[in-house]
């Protein structure tokens, strides 16, 4: 295998049937680019039994959830000490769709995704090691060592891309001007991330523009076939299951060989706990995001035809129901 693309998956437990999609669509979709490709899947002991049938290694290691991406980060370092000399190692999110592969360079490189953020200009979704060697480890490691500092502010979510941006600052002037710099024998290429990270939909806090695009229109899809690298983060990750449907078809099967058995207590009971939450007047905080995600998490089962009970469909479809009525955007419409 030349070129391995390495992602991380931890949940401490039995992860939801939802991600665990997530991550064979995510599998599937590099291995009918390159069938060759080595696809490596970093989890935890507890997650490992649920993804085993995946076509992908698995690293199985402890992950501390409360220092996450810490260990992913000291994970993405032993994985490029195995593999010094491949022709490209690409630790990438698992809510990422590659229409096509990140092209590799003859010599050692890095290219990485860069956004006009003040406090997190480097995205951490992608980065593309071509030729790994003695530079890369050293950069890695320092951003390890940075990254084990960080405040406890950054240390959850932010603590790799703020480590890895201070390592890299004394070596560029500006890295949002996209400038190839040299790191020691390195060529670190910043790109900005809609060419190889993009992401759709800029959306915020606020429900009226959070909930605006629950269907991809025609107009959508074909937006999205002209990237390379599409990003499905946060609250978008259901449009993923959308445009994943837009190639293959409705029926899953055609798609990966999804796990057909659903859950009926489990997603009866999240029902539950949302309306409840709903009922509550939990939109009236800060706590939209969750409600979303949770929300989310139950619109695919409504396209599964052969496999979710129709009982379950209508119990998520009173539940967005119920949420048209306590809130005020009308395209709510839109999901019944």
């Amino acid at each position: 295998m030349n070129k391995i693309i390495s992602t991380f998956f931890s949940y401490g437990k039995k992860p939801s049937q939802s991600e665990v999609e997530l991550l064979e669509v995510f599998i599937k979709h590099i291995l009918d680019i390159d069938s060759k490709i080595k696809v490596i899947i970093t989890t935890d002991p507890l997650c490992a039994p649920f993804i085993a049938h995946l076509k992908a290694d698995l690293n199985i290691r402890e992950i501390n959830r409360e220092h996450l991406l810490l260990d992913r980060c000291r994970s993405n370092l032993e994985l490029l000490k195995k593999n010094i000399g491949i022709e490209q190692i690409i630790f990438a999110d698992y809510d990422i769709i590659f229409n096509k592969l990140i092209s590799t360079d003859k010599n050692e490189s890095l290219l990485l995704t860069v956004r006009n953020w003040s406090k997190f200009p480097i995205n951490g979704g992608v980065l593309a090691f071509c030729h790994p060697s003695s530079s890369s480890i050293s950069l890695y490691e320092s951003v390890k060592e940075i990254y084990e500092q960080c405040s406890q502010e950054e240390l959850p979510w932010w603590g790799d891309q703020v480590s890895l941006y201070k390592a890299l600052a004394e070596y560029h002037e500006d890295i949002l001007n996209c400038r190839p710099f040299n790191y020691l024998e390195m060529i670190v290429k910043p790109v900005e991330v809609d060419k190889c990270n993009w992401t759709p939909f800029d959306l915020d806090v606020s429900p009226q523009t959070l909930w605006r695009n629950f269907f991809l229109s025609e107009e959508n899809i074909v937006e999205f076939d002209r990237h390379d690298v599409i990003h499905f983060k946060g609250p978008r990750k259901h449009l993923m299951m959308q445009y994943v449907r837009s190639k293959y078809g409705n029926d899953t099967k055609n798609i990966t060989g999804w796990i057909e058995n659903i859950e009926v207590e489990n997603v009866s009971s999240t029902i539950k706990k949302l309306h409840k939450k709903i009922d509550s007047n939990f939109l009236e905080n800060n706590s939209i995001w969750k409600l979303a995600d949770d929300i989310f998490t139950l619109l695919p089962l409504l396209s599964h035809e052969n496999s979710c009970p129709i009982d379950l469909k209508n119990e998520i479809i009173r539940l967005i129901q119920n949420l048209s009525k306590v809130h005020s955007d009308s395209r709510f419409k839109l999901l019944l």
